[in-house]
């Protein structure tokens, strides 16, 4: 007998409507839309309901936008396609977008200031990343492989002789043609001021160039003696010692900016600077010379140190003549010669938050206005004498100083506490946990970085010494 399908309509399970139901209430709807699951539920709007393609989302219903250029669209659908506005882009003809500025290529569906290197043109900014100009970081981030990391400025080719240890001597120092340092050094002019090493040791070093000079490494070198000339030297290794000077107090004065530099001599001083100003940043002076002196700095010249390092078994620092220095998160190890880590008069001379290891400091002699502040001093060396700073002529102002059986002239010093250093055999000054040099330091003071570079107090108060603790 047939069976009448009409019934059967009659017939369907409950279940089964429900599913349907369902089904037919989370289908995206067309015309109608909201935000998000919250927006969805206040406006009775089942989720997941956007709007198709060439519709907008307003007032929770999917319209037709249209629009003449981007200045007609919102921050939701900023580009202005085939006349009615898009949520992205898809030529550069769309770009810039609503409210975009310097953003003329449409890259991944949204416009962006850069495809490519090539489209950033200020060499401050050289470097396409995500779709911004930015600055650069690295050397082989610029087309003249030369980045100054200090501004983050692409050197221009054109300013550049290029040198290799295997250089020609004959060459125009070009990046493809490099040149010896000796002949990168003669082909310097008012234009051409650069230098950029390749990665190698040179036989040779740099002496008496013209008014304006840099130098750029990673690379060894045989010795700088600068005379008259303004200079920056990065990344450089110095095995022939450092010496910049002017001729006399009358001609223009010397000045020398070096940073993450090491320079190593055997005899006299590894660093001269003689009517010179000396600036030194991440730079390691060694000296292993018991007659020697790591750093001299006379006749009237200034030395500004910061994230330093000296050592030697000799003195670290001659300051002499009306000279002035500064030094700060800086490292003075095994300065054990005759006068120690400071010698000469009439200088001035200013210490903040350095580490002193197995170093003596005099203070017994005439004309020294020698100022230490939140410092540390630990002598372990054999046959240390009983006190680490000697004399009146320095004054101390919360440092840590060990050992010392007199009285030091100053405020707010401890003495003879031990620091607690990681493992200063090995150099590491760092200090471990529970060190009496943490959270101690003068809370008027104001440096913001440690020899790390690790921000400035990592607690409720600075840390004496070159390392801020970290947990």
């Amino acid at each position: 007998m047939p069976v009448d399908m009409r019934c059967m309509r009659a017939f369907i399970p409950f279940s089964v409507l429900v599913v349907l139901l369902l089904v037919a209430c989370t289908k995206p709807n067309p015309n109608r839309c909201c935000r998000d699951e919250i927006d969805c539920e206040e406006k009775g709007i089942p989720i997941g309901s956007q709007c198709e393609e060439g519709l907008v989302c307003r007032g929770n219903q999917c319209i037709a936008q249209p629009c003449g250029s981007s200045a007609a669209c919102d921050l939701a659908v900023p580009y202005c396609v085939d006349e009615l506005c898009a949520a992205t882009c898809t030529e550069d003809a769309h770009c810039p977008g609503f409210e975009q500025t310097d953003a003329p290529y449409c890259v991944d569906g949204a416009c962006a200031e850069c495809r490519d290197s090539a489209d950033c043109p200020s060499p401050t900014a050289a470097v396409c990343d995500a779709g911004s100009c930015r600055a650069c970081r690295a050397h082989d981030e610029c087309a003249s492989n030369l980045c100054d990391l200090d501004t983050g400025t692409c050197i221009a080719e054109a300013s550049i002789a290029y040198a290799a240890p295997n250089g020609s001597a004959v060459s125009a120092c070009t990046m493809a043609e490099p040149c010896t340092l000796t002949r990168a050094v003669t082909v310097l002019d008012s234009s051409r001021t650069t230098i950029k090493l390749n990665p190698g040791t040179y036989s040779e070093g740099i002496a008496n160039v013209s008014p304006q000079l840099a130098v750029y490494g990673p690379a060894t070198i045989q010795g700088v003696s600068l005379e008259r000339t303004n200079a920056k030297l990065r990344d450089l290794a110095i095995i022939g010692g450092l010496y910049c000077s002017t001729a006399n107090s009358v001609a223009p004065r010397s000045n020398l900016d070096a940073a993450r530099v090491d320079v190593t001599l055997s005899i006299d001083s590894a660093v001269d600077a003689f009517f010179c100003n000396l600036k030194l940043d991440r730079v390691r002076i060694q000296q292993p010379a018991t007659q020697g002196v790591a750093l001299v700095v006379s006749d009237h010249a200034t030395l500004q140190m910061d994230r330093s390092s000296i050592d030697s078994v000799g003195r670290c620092i001659s300051l002499s003549s009306t000279s002035y220095g500064e030094a700060r998160n800086s490292i003075f190890r095994n300065c054990r010669g005759v006068n120690g880590v400071i010698a000469g008069e009439p200088i001035s001379f200013e210490v903040f938050f350095s580490t002193f290891y197995n170093t003596i400091l005099r203070c017994d002699r005439p004309l020294l206005t020698v100022t230490i502040r939140d410092s540390i001093f630990l002598n372990e060396a054999a046959g240390a004498p009983a006190d680490t700073v000697l004399g009146a002529g320095c004054r101390n102002e919360y440092s840590l100083i060990k050992p010392q059986s007199a009285m030091v002239y100053g405020v707010n010093n401890t003495l003879n506490a031990d620091p607690r250093f990681v493992n200063a055999a090995m150099g590491d000054f760092h200090l471990s946990a529970g060190s009496p040099a943490i959270d101690t330091a003068d809370p008027a003071a104001t440096e913001t970085v440690d020899f790390d570079g690790t921000t400035r107090p990592q607690g409720p108060g600075r840390d004496k010494g070159a390392f801020e603790y970290k947990p």
